[in-house]
C-alpha cells in the first residue's frame, strides 16, 4: 500500500507534484511475501515433477517407443561398425553413401520417436 503525502493539502497543478510516495514493507508483509514466493516455486516444481511422470507412462513405457529406441542402438553399432571399417574414403565411396543412408534413417527414427 503506497502512503501518499502532500505538502499543501492537494495535488497541485501538475500531475503528481507534491506527492511523495513510501512504500511500507513490514517485517510480516515481507515474510507472506516470502512465503507466497516459496508457494509459487513448490507448485512449479510439482506441476514439473507431475508432467514428467505423465511422460513416462504414456510414452517411455510403451512398446512402440521400446522398438524404436532398440532399433536406434541397432542402427547406431551397424553405423559405428561401418565408419571402423573404412580406411579411405575416396577408395571406397560406396561406403560413404551407404553411411549417409544410415545416417538419414537414423535421424528419420528419432524423429519419429520424438512425434
Amino acid at each position: 500500500k503506497a502512503v501518499v503525502s502532500t505538502q499543501s493539502g492537494h495535488y497541485g497543478r501538475g500531475l503528481l507534484s507534491g506527492i511523495s510516495y513510501q512504500f511500507l514493507f513490514t517485517p510480516t508483509k515481507l515474510l507472506i511475501m516470502f512465503a507466497d514466493t516459496l508457494l509459487i516455486v513448490g507448485i512449479s516444481i510439482c506441476t514439473a515433477l507431475f508432467a514428467e511422470g505423465v511422460t513416462y507412462i504414456l510414452v517411455y513405457r510403451t512398446e512402440k517407443y521400446k522398438k524404436l529406441k532398440a532399433s536406434i542402438e541397432k542402427q547406431t553399432k551397424r553405423l559405428d561398425k561401418k565408419k571402423e571399417t573404412i580406411t579411405d574414403i575416396s577408395k571406397q565411396p560406396g561406403h560413404k553413401k551407404k553411411i549417409e543412408k544410415r545416417k538419414k534413417y537414423r535421424l528419420r527414427l528419432c524423429v519419429d520417436t520424438t512425434a
